[in-house]
């Protein structure tokens, strides 16, 4: 007889880790994945034969361990954001619209493994800012992870310091708590003042994967033993990260801000004149470069906007001696040194998009060209006055006699005046001594202001005015439509805020600095008529109120630019805390805002 035991044994592990990071234009993604792999595989077979019988075993085993890390990013405009985060460099953000104080703020940021942001050089100040304006716009302050150390220095609670190259914008008297200001600078604010925040952690990610399998079989049998171990193991691991640039913020009307001043590139090769016109079409000019803060930005936007071409056009000239005379009456700091690649001559100027440095061109060149206008609001004020004067006092004395006589009088009017007069004869005579002098006053002072009367809450905390009681929302951040369904529940009348005239506007300005609302901007009830103009004013479109009032649109405070419908299907009305000008928006946004209701009892 023939007796067979035989014995197979098979293990097979497979480890894959994956991470991968893109990046579009303008933006930046920095990821960094290291992945190990383990594997641990063993198999045992033994066969002894004690007797003539005839025994089969077969044993089989198979074990599979997957890993696999997948990053989801998307982009918003110019910003780069991996699973919910703001990617920029190597750290992620995460802006926050809750307000809590510090201790709060920071435990919130650990339980998402990050911690309250730091800044520590001028392009993550620089990214933050625009990141602050696109996502936390309606708040004031922005909290920052660190205090000031009354030397100008910052101690970051991440432990990072910061950049010896970077100025930071603190009063180096600060010793406490410090927030981000929407233009850039920092503030000290209590550490137990609650404000928004942003959270910050490095995306530099790990991953491990660890995979052990062990076999054993054994059989008897009284004659041949045959046994077969197979063990197979297979570990990817494979990490794609792709970088692109630094991002820049983009307006809805295609301008990049940077500071005090919006550009926008041009791809269109034209002449001095065609591209001096189209830049002052929209309310611009031609580039100038002022500072050596302008020139790194501005040479990194046409690197990454009009790097397809040679020259880009500036708006100015230069001389062989180097002095250069821009077209905007700009004038460069004493301590920026124009960057040319080469001598210099009389002509005009182009910045090379491969280097940044500048050169010179033909003016009447085709050349591609970049405009630039101010972003900052402005305001006037006009003031007359007005003051006449005029004076009359009379005083008549006569004196008949062979003496002395003196006479002395006085009048006053608006103003005062003393005449005296004096005669002497030795004889028989009449001597008369007439004076006149005449005194009116008249002055008048005309001055267009806003008085500052204090206002005063009832007792459900409204501000009353001319028989309408007005409150700003500040618990509340929602659409137009919600923000004026939430004040007609608040009373008789109940809707959102209808200035429609000038008196209700300057008692609005003061309302808004009474309830010293942390919100950048608030809902009021002006609604706007559709448009399909978008990018500048539409002079056809009426402003009328949810109280059905209306307003003639150039009666209105608009911003500067504003209304132009900038994103499309801006309809509604905000006004600005800080200036009190208004702009139209989207209404679907997110607002704080100020409900009236009539001044009943009810």
């Amino acid at each position: 007889s023939t007796s067979t035991s035989t014995s197979t044994s098979t293990s097979t592990t497979t480890s894959t880790s994956t991470s991968t990071s893109t990046s579009s234009s303008l933006s930046s993604s920095s990821s960094t994945s290291s992945s190990t792999s383990t594997t641990s595989s063993t198999s045992s077979s033994t066969s002894t034969s004690t007797s003539a019988s005839s025994s089969s075993s077969t044993s089989s085993s198979t074990s599979s361990s997957t890993s696999t890390s997948t990053t989801y990013s998307t982009t918003t405009g110019a910003f780069l954001i991996v699973d919910g985060w703001y990617r920029y460099g190597e750290s992620d953000y995460l802006p926050v619209e809750m307000k809590k104080d510090v201790d709060n703020a920071r435990e919130y940021c650990a339980a998402e493994g990050a911690e309250l942001v730091s800044i520590t050089t001028q392009n993550e100040q620089d990214y933050l800012l625009r990141l602050v304006l696109d996502q936390l716009a309606p708040y004031a302050h922005v909290r920052l992870g660190g205090d000031g150390n009354g030397d100008g220095t910052v101690t970051w609670y991440d432990g990072t310091q910061t950049s010896s190259s970077f100025d930071v914008p603190l009063d180096p008297a600060v010793t406490s708590c410090i927030v981000l200001l929407q233009d850039g600078e920092w503030r000290a604010v209590g550490c137990g003042r609650a404000r928004v925040f942003i959270c910050e952690r490095s995306n530099v990610a790990s991953s491990t994967s660890t995979s052990t399998s062990t076999t054993s079989s054994t059989s008897t049998s009284s004659s041949t033993s045959t046994s077969t171990s197979t063990s197979t193991s297979t570990s990817t691991s494979t990490s794609t990260s792709t970088t692109d640039t630094i991002p820049f913020f983009q307006l809805p009307d295609g301008w990049y801000p940077n500071r005090e001043h919006d550009y926008l590139p041009v791809s269109q090769s034209v002449r001095l004149d065609a591209a001096s016109q189209y830049c002052e079409t929209r309310s611009s000019g031609l580039v100038s470069v002022v500072d050596d803060r302008e020139q790194a930005f501005l040479a990194l936007l046409v690197e990454q906007t009009l790097g397809g071409f040679d020259h880009v056009r500036l708006g100015g000239t230069s001389s062989s001696l180097g002095d250069v005379t821009w077209f905007d009456g700009a004038v460069s700091q004493g301590s920026f040194v124009p960057p040319f690649e080469s001598t210099p001559s009389d002509a005009c100027l182009a910045i090379v998009p491969e280097s940044g440095q500048w050169t010179n061109i033909r003016c009447n060149a085709k050349r591609s060209f970049v405009c630039k206008r101010s972003n900052v609001p402005v305001t006037s004020s006009t003031s007359t006055s007005t003051s006449t004067s005029s004076s009359t006092s009379t005083s008549t004395s006569t004196t008949s006699s062979s003496s002395t006589s003196s006479s002395t009088s006085s009048s006053t009017s608006t103003s005062s005046s003393t005449t005296s007069s004096s005669s002497t004869s030795s004889s028989t005579s009449t001597s008369t001594s007439s004076t006149t002098s005449s005194s009116t006053s008249t002055s008048t002072s005309s001055s267009s202001s806003s008085s500052s009367a204090t206002l005063q809450t009832n007792i459900d905390g409204w501000v009353v005015h001319s028989g309408v009681q007005y409150k700003v929302i500040e618990d509340t951040r929602v659409s137009f439509d919600a923000a004026q369904s939430h004040c007609e529940g608040l009373g008789i009348n109940g809707a959102l805020a209808s200035i429609h005239t000038d008196g209700l506007y300057d008692f609005l300005v003061h309302l808004v600095q009474f309830f010293d609302s942390d919100a950048s901007a608030l809902w009021i009830g002006g609604q706007l008529s559709s448009t399909d103009t978008v990018g500048e004013t539409d002079e056809s479109r009426t402003l009328s109120f949810t109280t059905g009032d209306t307003v003639t649109l150039s009666d209105v405070p608009w911003d500067t630019l504003q209304p132009n419908n900038g994103r499309g299907f801006e309809d509604c009305v905000l006004h600005d805390v800080q200036t009190g000008l208004w702009s139209d928006w989207r209404c679907g946004a997110n607002r704080n805002f100020i409900c009236q209701r009539d001044d009943v009892v009810v």
